[in-house]
């Protein structure tokens, strides 16, 4: 989830703020270092993550800013983005756009979107939608095209064309629509609304279509799976999460979470965080079983909504009540990242390295077929190495585990190529000086093969 808010509340300091993380932190799952703590603009609502993970742009409604943090350094980077007190009013969710040059903000008291160019981090300009009141989120078409504000007010989704920055349709869904969020494939837009349904607009001809799907009471915020097979919306009303199939647009579970949540973000091995406003308390399910792993882990003040960074390693969640940013590190299975490996040679020293991210590291095995002759995987770089001693080609697969989740694998092809090596023979004198004869061969792993290739004699 990108985004969120569900009510004000009165602030306390950020030093108090820090002490009490701390403290109820101390059962968050597993992670290499503590918890970082940020202090950001007053009333954060929204998170989103630039695709390739080096940023993450936060709302802050009560600020009216937009803060910009660094991901590899878990600090703040340049000055919070002043959205202004007019259209930009009240930011709440945000999104980056595919290409990572855009992230759009939905400002809900001021009724806009605002536009920023995150190559400068500045305010390109705000678009009125809906009057005052108006958008609670946003979501962007994966061509970058397209971008859909819910309009709770006007109980409708607003189009907007990116290459003029102006309304093109609206949509009308339902009453006080909600989250927003495109599938995977960038088919459909899910989005929430007070009838305790989600509505499924098609993005290409931006019609609703036919039939609501019921969930639970008062859905706030959704996530799909990393594979797009289910859509996850956290149930407000009812302290549930709902688990959509949507190939059948049908529940197929309801997940018991906790009193209150309103926020949820997936990982990219499957597992969810789902955040309690009331609570605080941050609730991880595994979706490929939909169960709830282990107790959850709590926050500070109300925690309204949180991200999980493209690379599954971070978790970013928001302290409304004390402004307060929180980054975790997470554990998270493995999944391989290298590519092609290159031929080798008989006779030739060969290298290639496997390779996964997540945390743990981890270690590697031939999981189906064999290695060529001469060459041996190290399960702990994932380094297969040697010196190939015969020609051929073999497909193998390789898994990598590191106990957090399912193991990754992947199908490779090696192929080994004969070793040729010329040899020249110079030479040949006979019974007069005039005469001389040249010889190469050609020397192949298979055998020693000596072909005349010429012979001439001068009288």
């Amino acid at each position: 989830m990108r985004s969120g808010s569900v009510r004000r509340r009165g602030w306390a300091t950020a030093a108090i703020a820090l002490v009490t993380a701390a403290l109820l932190l101390a059962a968050a799952p597993a992670s290499a270092a503590g918890p970082v703590s940020i202090p950001v603009g007053s009333g954060p609502s929204g998170i989103a993550f630039t695709p390739d993970g080096t940023r993450a742009y936060v709302t802050s409604q009560n600020a009216n800013t937009v803060t910009v943090i660094d991901v590899a350094t878990s600090s703040i980077t340049g000055t919070p983005i002043d959205l202004g007190n007019g259209v930009g009013k009240g930011p709440y969710g945000v999104v980056v756009s595919a290409d990572g040059t855009r992230a759009y903000v939905a400002d809900f008291y001021g009724g806009g979107v605002s536009v920023i160019d995150t190559a400068t981090n500045t305010l390109i300009t705000t678009i009125p939608v809906s009057g005052v009141n108006g958008p609670y989120d946003v979501a962007v078409s994966r061509d970058g095209s397209t971008v859909f504000a819910t309009s709770s007010t006007l109980g409708e989704v607003v189009v907007i064309d990116t290459a003029t920055n102006s309304v093109s349709a609206t949509i009308p869904v339902m009453p006080n629509p909600f989250g927003a969020e495109i599938s995977p494939d960038g088919t459909k837009l899910y989005v929430t609304g007070a009838t305790d349904s989600v509505a499924v607009i098609d993005v290409a001809t931006r019609t609703l279509e036919p039939g609501f799907i019921t969930v639970g009471n008062s859905p706030f915020f959704l996530a799909f799976s990393p594979d797009g097979t289910h859509a996850y919306t956290a149930n407000g009303g009812s302290g549930t999460v709902s688990a959509i199939d949507v190939a059948t647009k049908t529940v197929d579970a309801t997940i018991p979470v906790s009193s209150n949540p309103t926020g949820i973000a997936i990982s990219p091995d499957g597992i969810a965080y789902v955040t309690d406003y009331t609570s605080a308390a941050i609730t991880t399910i595994d979706t490929a079983t939909n169960t709830v792993l282990g107790a959850p882990f709590f926050g500070t003040g109300h925690v309204v909504s949180d991200a999980v960074s493209p690379d599954g390693t971070l978790l970013y969640y928001l302290d409304q009540d004390n402004s307060i940013l929180t980054i975790m590190e997470l554990d998270a299975g493995p999944r391989i990242t290298s590519g092609t490996p290159p031929s080798g040679v008989v006779g030739t020293p060969y290298s290639f390295a496997v390779t996964a991210s997540g945390r743990p590291a981890a270690t590697f095995a031939v999981s189906a077929g064999v290695l060529p002759a001469g060459l041996a995987l190290d399960p702990a770089t994932g380094v297969i190495s040697g010196t190939p001693t015969a020609t051929g080609s073999a497909t193998l697969t390789i898994s990598a585990s590191n106990g957090v989740a399912a193991d990754a694998s992947a199908i490779y092809s090696v192929t080994v190529a004969a070793a040729a090596i010329e040899v020249a023979a110079l030479a040949a004198t006979g019974t007069d000086a005039a005469s001389g004869v040249i010889l190469a061969a050609t020397l192949v792993s298979a055998g020693l093969a000596l072909l005349l290739l010429r012979r001439r004699r001068h009288a």
